[in-house]
């Protein structure tokens, strides 16, 4: 009777043990930082683009979440209507892999309410620079932050300082943007936005680390890079409707040729890359006017020849690209993602401890049922 009681007591602690243990480890998670991407648009708003939050009435209107793509990339946008009296705003966010990454603020009636009094589009600017780096903790904000306290007179510019360009347009509204340029080629895919209208916030983007770079190595040169696309069009051809449009004869004049460097994304990396453009001498069918060729800058591999209607007006940005997740062992920019590392830590410290407490318990148990054979039902 004795044995028995003892484990029954035995039995009954570990019981306990096993609830309060399973109890701790739900704690972190209620308890946890990590924040729903709602919320963290919310907070966004309020902390760091600056809007009196508790003013304004937020009805989330949709929201459209787009899983994983081959690169691991999820994003999510969302759309929400702000609405205090005298103000509505509409507001769009959009997430990368859980991360905010830009944000639209369009007022539909007066002017966005701000907890703090707006004085000029440029110190607006400045303060959201501090503001965002502290919810960040990007350590590529500051450099950015220090190429504007260099600047003295609010007026179209442009300024390189190392790999990092700033650009500034002052039209309808302020327009600054900052560029990764490795060696100085452009790249528009690694950049942070932000504009400003009459002095309130418009609109912010951070791309800078969408893609990591994969190399900066030119090995074609721009006349390399112009012979090579003279040479593979002369044998091309292309369709409008059932002709087929061949021998097409090219301007012989060096001055309309077009080449133009860029950084451009290949195996989810960032590489020099050509865009050529080749005029022709007449109007071809389909309203064409020159060839475009594209080869890499480091391999001098062709990618496309197409015929096209510019004589070379810049690329815009495909919105369909593949975006890719920072590489292995990239640190997150996104503020909450060590705190779940640390609530992941401390469930797997509690599971291990539930572990050893039901091994000791069972050891107890069988070393009792040994001598008794009071416990059958192990």
């Amino acid at each position: 009777m004795e044995n028995e009681t003892c484990v029954k007591q035995i039995w009954h602690n570990f019981v306990l043990v096993t609830v309060l243990a399973c109890l701790l480890m739900q704690a972190p998670n209620a308890l946890s930082f990590e924040l729903t991407n709602q919320e963290k648009a919310e907070t966004f708003l309020g902390n760091v683009v600056g809007l009196d939050m508790a003013r304004y009435e937020v009805k989330l209107i949709s929201q459209m979440d787009f899983p994983a793509d081959a690169s691991g990339v999820s994003t999510a946008t969302m759309l929400y209507n702000l609405k205090a009296q005298g103000s509505t705003l509409e507001v769009i966010c959009k997430f990368r892999n859980n991360v905010l990454v830009s944000c639209n603020v369009n007022p539909l009636e007066g002017t966005p309410l701000m907890a703090q009094p707006i004085t000029n589009a440029f110190e607006s600017a400045k303060n959201f620079l501090d503001r965002y780096q502290s919810y960040s903790k990007a350590s590529y904000i500051q450099p950015m932050r220090n190429m504007l306290n260099t600047v003295t007179e609010l007026k179209p510019m442009t300024a390189s300082s190392g790999d990092l360009k700033l650009t500034i347009t002052t039209e309808d509204y302020l327009y600054i943007e900052w560029m990764n340029t490795p060696k100085g080629i452009h790249n528009m895919y690694n950049r942070v936005i932000l504009a400003f209208q009459n002095g309130a916030f418009k609109m912010f983007t951070d791309s800078w680390n969408r893609y990591p770079i994969g190399s900066v190595d030119v090995n074609i040169s721009k006349e390399q890079a112009i012979s090579i696309a003279k040479d593979r069009a002369q044998s091309f051809s292309y369709e409008v409707g059932n002709m087929t449009i061949s021998d097409l004869a090219f301007l012989d004049k060096p001055e309309f040729t077009q080449a133009e460097l860029t950084m451009q994304p290949r195996e989810n990396a960032l590489y020099p890359h050509w865009e050529v453009i080749l005029p022709l001498e007449k109007l071809y069918p389909g309203m064409t006017t020159s060839i475009r060729v594209t080869l890499w800058a480091d391999t001098g591999e062709v990618i496309s020849i197409k015929a096209t209607g510019s004589l070379g007006f810049p690329m815009l940005e495909d919105a369909n690209t593949p975006e890719v997740s920072p590489p292995s062992g990239a640190i997150s920019e996104n503020p909450n993602h060590n705190a779940r590392k640390e609530n992941q830590a401390g469930n797997g410290y509690i599971a291990a401890g539930i572990v050893v407490s039901v091994i000791t318990v069972v050891a107890v148990a069988l070393t009792l049922k040994s001598r008794k054979n009071l416990f059958p039902f192990f």
